[in-house]
């Protein structure tokens, strides 16, 4: 090769390791794993769930696609009443039996 260039050296070991350091995670998986460290574990109706730290009782019933409005919720052994819904925090271990209105005659 003229002008003092030679030919470049292909070496596979640093190629892999400079796409190894371009390489970052796509920010969905960041988010997923995010999502999984910030679950805890409870039990409505018998199966086991999984909802985010803190959720509050209401967001909850919303998300099991429950309208709060229609249903009475046993809350770890007791009934609870309506006025203290918003001031629950689901915790990790809560036992929820949520029971809806049904019409008929």
């Amino acid at each position: 090769m003229s002008g003092g260039l030679s030919a470049p050296i292909f070496n596979p070991r640093r190629r892999v390791l400079s796409v190894y350091k371009r390489f970052q995670p796509p920010s969905l998986l960041k988010n997923d794993i995010l999502i999984m460290i910030n679950q805890i574990a409870l039990q409505v109706n018998g199966e086991n769930r999984n909802c985010a730290i803190g959720t509050p009782l209401p967001e909850l019933l919303e998300q099991l696609g429950l309208n709060p409005r229609l249903v009475a919720v046993e809350y770890n052994g007791e009934i609870l009443h309506k006025q203290f819904w918003e001031t629950t925090k689901i915790q990790e271990g809560d036992i929820l039996e949520v029971v809806t209105i049904v019409g008929g005659g």
